[in-house]
C-alpha cells in the first residue's frame, strides 16, 4: 500500500467559503518503522475528519495534541508537524474567512495555533456531514457532499462580512508586501475596530496577516521559479530579513524550499495544480 495525498477544487460557487478539499491516506503498513512526521506551513483555518488511525498535531508554540476523530484547526502562524506512527485517513477542507464567520461565528484569534474536536459550538450541519461522510469511500462522493455543506453555509455569510473580506483579500493579492496603511483608507472605520476585524475573521492583526503572505507568496515564487533568492529580497528589509521570515512561516528556509524535494514542495506542487479553480488568494500561496 502507498501513502496518498490529492487535492480537489470546490465548486465555483463556494470558493468564497472554501479554499481547497483533499484526502490523505497513510496506511500503517506503507509507513516506515517508527512511522513519518510530516510538515505543513502557516495556513488558513481547516476542518479535517478523521476516518481511521491518528495523529500527534504539534502546532507553533511546541504542544502535543492527540486527534483521532473530525476537528478543526484554526488558522495557523507558523509550522506545524504531525507525527503519524498508526496511520491515518482523512478528508479536510481549507475553511476561508468566511467559511470560518458562518461555521463558527466566533473569533479565528481565540482558534490561532490550535486544534479542537467539533463540538456544539460549531454549525449544527458539521455533526450531520461528518456522519455522512464516515460511511463514504469515494473522494468524488466526499467533495459533492462537502460541496453541498459549503452552499448552506454561504446564506449564513452576512453581506456586511463578505465585503469586508472581499476588501481584505484584494488588499493581500494587491502586492507582495501590502502595506498595511492601504489597508486602513479602503474602510470608513477607525483603525482598531478594521484590526478587531481583522483578528476576528484572519486570526491576527493586519500587519502579521501581510507578513504572513508575504512569506508564504515568496516561498512559492521561490519553489516555482529558477532564479536567485536576491530576486525577491525587495520585499524585504534585506536577505537575511528574508530568510528569517520564511523561515519562521514555512519551517524552511529559502535554499530548502528551492533545491530540497520536502513534504513541503510536493504539497506546493499538488496545490499549484489548481490554479484558476480556486480563490485567487488561495492560489498565489
Amino acid at each position: 500500500m502507498e501513502q496518498k495525498l490529492v487535492y480537489a477544487a470546490p465548486a465555483e460557487d463556494v470558493r468564497d467559503i472554501v479554499s481547497a478539499y483533499y484526502f490523505a491516506d497513510f496506511p500503517r503498513e506503507a509507513l516506515p518503522e517508527g512511522g513519518i512526521i510530516a510538515h505543513e506551513r502557516a495556513a488558513i483555518a481547516q476542518i479535517r475528519i478523521i476516518f481511521s488511525g491518528s495523529a500527534i498535531v504539534m502546532p507553533p508554540g511546541g504542544a502535543r495534541i492527540f486527534v483521532d476523530g473530525p476537528v478543526v484547526v484554526g488558522p495557523t502562524t507558523g509550522q506545524t508537524s504531525y507525527e503519524i506512527v498508526e496511520g491515518v485517513r482523512l478528508v479536510g477542507a481549507g475553511l476561508l474567512p468566511c467559511g470560518w464567520h458562518a461555521m463558527t461565528r466566533r473569533s479565528a484569534a481565540d482558534y490561532l495555533n490550535t486544534t479542537i474536536a467539533i463540538d456544539r459550538h460549531f454549525h449544527p450541519m458539521m455533526h450531520e456531514a461528518v456522519a455522512k461522510l464516515r460511511g463514504m469511500t469515494d473522494f468524488a462522493d466526499m467533495i459533492r457532499l462537502l460541496d453541498e455543506g459549503a452552499r448552506a453555509l454561504n446564506h449564513y455569510v452576512d453581506p456586511d462580512v463578505r465585503q469586508f473580506v472581499h476588501i481584505v483579500d484584494n488588499w493581500l493579492i494587491s502586492s507582495i508586501a501590502p502595506e498595511v496603511g492601504d489597508l486602513y483608507e479602503k474602510f470608513g472605520l477607525s483603525r482598531r475596530h478594521v484590526e478587531r476585524l481583522v483578528k476576528h475573521l484572519y486570526g491576527v492583526p493586519p500587519k502579521m496577516l501581510a507578513r504572513k503572505y508575504r512569506a508564504l507568496r515568496t516561498a512559492k515564487l521561490l519553489h516555482a521559479r529558477n532564479a536567485p533568492t536576491e530576486d525577491y529580497a525587495h520585499a524585504f528589509y534585506d536577505q537575511s530579513h528574508m530568510i528569517r521570515e520564511i523561515k519562521h512561516f514555512t519551517g524552511q528556509t529559502p535554499r530548502e524550499i528551492r533545491f530540497d524535494m520536502t513534504e513541503f514542495s510536493r504539497t506546493l506542487d499538488a496545490r499549484s495544480d489548481l490554479v484558476g479553480q480556486i480563490h485567487p488568494l488561495t492560489a498565489l500561496i
